[in-house]
C-alpha cells in the first residue's frame, strides 16, 4: 500500500521519486531543467544523489534575494559528490554582548577541511534505497518506485554552520549521512537533506534589505527546497515553518514535524537597533560606508571579504551565541514565534515530535562566567535592569544548592530559556497531537549501547514512517514502553514523556516519566517575558 504523497518537516515526507531511467546500471532522474545519474553506495547497495541543484546560484545581484529556480543545463549530471557547503560562521567568543560596546577574540569554528565553502551552496542529497530502483527480479525500474516516505533533514547549526554532509555542533555530534536513516528504516524510507544559506549571506537584515531585497533568505532556501520536494520527489528549523506565512502557508508543504533540540533566540524586528547595527558592521568591514547604495555595494563585493566579515562579526558576538539569525519581518516571519504559537497562528499538522537535551546550555555556555547579572544582559541585551534581576532571582533561588557554581546556573538559564522551554511552546500549540522526548545525560559520554541507540533512532523512523504518525508504531516489538500524548504543562495531571537516559554504570534508561513540575514553572517565567526578550 503507498503512503501519502505529503510532507512530514524536518525530517519527513511521504513522496514518491521522478521519472527514473536506468543507465549504466544507476538510474537517472530527469527534473525538467537537469538530469542527474546518481551513484550506488557499495556498502549498502542504496542509490545517492549527491550535489543536486534546487536552486540558481545566489551571488551577485542574488545576494539577499529570494531562491530562484534552476537554469537549465544540458546533457546528464553526476551525483557523485558531495556540494560545497555553505559559507560558514563562528559562534560568539566574546565575555560580553557586542551591544554593549565590548571587544571580542575573533577565532573561526573549526571545519571539516575536505569540503570547500561556497557561495553557490543551494544543493541537496536524496538516498534511495536500493529496492526502490529495481524490480522483483533486481533489474533498474524505469518507472515511478512510488510509495515510501520520504525524510526531510534540515541541519542545525545556530544559522551559522552546518552542511549536508556534516551537520555537526563542535564537541555534540559527529556527521551527518543519509545513508544512516536508511539503515535505521531498514529500507523503509527515501532521505533528503538540504543546504541553506548561512550567516550574514542568508540572515542579513535591516531596512535596506527590506527595501531591496529579501528577510530571513536562509529560511526561505528551506521552504523552497521543500516545494523542489513537493515538485521534484512528487508528494530545521521546524519551528520556523510551522509558523511560516502567520500559518496560511498554500499549498501546504508537511503533514507533521519533529524538532529536534528547538532553538530560538531573539527574533528581533527587521529594522530595529540591534539588526540595524548589523548591517551597518557589514557595511563597514566591506569598505561600502560610503557608498550611496550600500546593498548593491555589498553585492558586488568580493565573496572573500564578505566572508571576513561573516567571520569576524560572528565571531564579535556573546560567547557561545549567533549573531546571524531569523527576524520578524512581517510575513514569512509575522511575528515573534511565540506570539504565534500562543496565538495559534500555525500551518496545519497531523503531529509533532519534539526531542530536547536537559544539558544542552553547558555546550554554549563560557566556562569562566563570573557574574549571572552580567551574563543574562549578554544573553539578552534589550532586558531591563529589573528583569535581567528577576531571572537571576528565579535561578539563584530555592532550585539552586549552595555547591552549585555559576556556570551551571548560567548554563541552566541558557539551556531552559532557549532551547528546552521553547520545546514545551511548541508542545502545549499542539496539546494531545504530541509526543515528548528528553534526552538527560549531563555530558557528551562515550556511550555505545545497542539497545539504546536502536530505541533512540527507531522512534524517530516510527514517527515518519506509520500511517498515523506515531512512535508507538515499533519497528521491534518490546523496544519501547508506550509514548503518552503530550496533555499539557497546564493540565490537572503532570504531562509526561520519553526519557532516554544511562545510569552511572552505563546502562540504558528508556522510560515514562512525568514532567518536572520546577521546570514548568521556570519555562512559564520565560513565556511571561517573551515580548522583553524578543522570542
Amino acid at each position: 500500500m503507498k503512503h501519502r504523497y505529503q510532507t512530514l518537516l524536518s525530517v519527513f515526507l511521504a513522496l514518491t521519486v521522478p521519472n527514473v531511467i536506468a543507465i549504466s546500471n544507476t538510474p537517472v532522474v530527469d527534473l525538467g531543467y537537469a538530469q542527474y545519474q546518481g551513484v550506488r553506495n557499495n556498502d549498502s547497495s542504496n542509490i545517492d544523489f549527491l550535489g543536486v541543484r534546487y536552486a540558481k546560484s545566489p551571488t551577485g545581484s542574488l545576494r539577499w534575494k529570494a531562491p530562484q529556480s534552476p537554469d537549465s543545463v544540458p546533457g546528464i549530471q553526476l551525483a557523485n559528490s558531495q556540494p560545497p557547503m555553505c559559507l560558514q560562521a563562528p559562534l560568539g567568543m566574546a565575555s560580553e554582548s557586542p551591544f554593549g560596546n565590548s571587544s571580542s577574540n575573533h577565532q573561526k569554528r573549526d571545519e571539516d577541511e575536505s569540503l570547500p565553502e561556497d557561495e553557490d551552496c543551494l544543493f541537496l542529497n536524496v538516498y534511495v534505497p536500493g529496492s526502490q530502483c529495481e524490480d522483483d527480479t533486481g533489474n533498474n525500474n524505469d518507472t515511478d518506485p512510488g510509495g515510501f516516505p520520504v525524510l526531510v533533514w534540515i541541519h542545525g547549526g545556530g544559522y551559522h554552520f552546518g552542511s549536508a554532509a556534516n551537520a555537526s555542533i563542535p564537541g555534540a555530534t559527529g556527521g551527518y549521512d543519509g545513508e544512516d536513516l536508511l539503515r535505521i528504516s531498514n529500507d523503509r524510507t527515501i532521505v533528503v537533506v538540504i543546504q541553506y544559506r548561512l550567516g550574514l549571506f542568508g540572515f542579513l537584515a535591516g531596512e535596506t534589505i527590506k527595501n531591496d531585497g529579501d528577510l530571513n533568505a536562509g529560511l526561505l532556501d528551506q521552504q523552497f527546497a521543500l516545494q523542489w520536494v513537493q515538485q521534484h520527489v512528487c508528494a530545521g528549523s521546524v519551528l520556523n515553518h510551522i509558523i511560516a506565512n502567520n500559518g496560511q502557508t498554500d499549498p501546504p508543504l508537511f503533514i507533521g514535524g519533529i524538532s529536534s533540540s528547538m532553538y530560538l533566540p531573539s527574533y528581533y524586528p527587521y529594522n530595529d537597533n540591534i539588526p540595524e547595527a548589523v548591517y551597518n558592521e557589514v557595511v563597514d568591514q566591506t569598505n561600502c560606508t560610503n557608498s550611496q547604495d550600500t546593498l548593491s555595494c555589498l553585492r558586488n563585493t568580493d565573496v572573500a571579504l564578505l566572508s571576513a566579515a561573516n567571520i569576524q562579526i560572528a565571531a564579535a558576538g556573546f560567547f557561545g551565541t549567533f549573531t546571524f539569525g531569523p527576524v520578524v519581518d512581517g510575513s514569512f516571519i509575522a511575528q515573534r514565534p511565540s506570539e504565534l504559537l500562543a496565538e495559534g497562528h500555525l500551518n496545519k499538522v497531523q503531529k509533532v515530535l519534539a526531542i530536547s537535551n536537559a544539558f544542552e546550555g553547558t555546550i554554549f555556555t563560557d566556562p569562566n562566567v563570573t557574574s549571572l547579572t552580567e551574563f543574562v544582559k549578554s544573553l539578552f541585551p534589550t532586558l531591563s535592569e529589573e528583569t535581567v534581576t528577576d531571572v537571576v532571582e528565579t535561578y539563584s533561588g530555592s532550585n539552586s544548592t549552595a555547591d552549585t557554581s555559576v556556570f551551571d546556573i548560567a548554563a541552566q538559564i541558557y539551556g531552559e530559556s532557549t532551547f528546552i522551554c521553547p520545546t514545551y511552546y511548541l508542545l502545549d500549540a499542539f496539546q494531545g497531537l504530541s509526543y515528548k522526548v528528553g534526552l538527560d545525560r549531563p555530558s557528551i559520554p562515550v556511550y555505545n549501547n545497542t539497545d539504546f541507540d536502536k530505541a533512540f533512532s527507531q522512534s524517530f523512523l516510527a514517527f515518519a514512517t506509520s500511517e498515523e504518525l506515531d512512535p508507538n508504531d515499533k519497528f521491534d516489538e518490546n523496544i519501547l514502553p508506550e509514548w503518552p500524548l503530550w496533555n499539557g504543562s497546564a493540565a490537572n495531571d503532570m504531562p509526561q514523556e520519553m526519557l532516554f537516559n544511562r545510569t552511572e554504570d552505563f546502562e540504558p534508561v528508556v522510560q515514562v516519566f512525568e514532567t518536572d513540575e520546577d521546570l514548568l514553572r521556570r519555562c512559564g517565567f520565560w513565556r511571561s517575558i517573551t515580548a522583553k526578550t524578543s522570542q
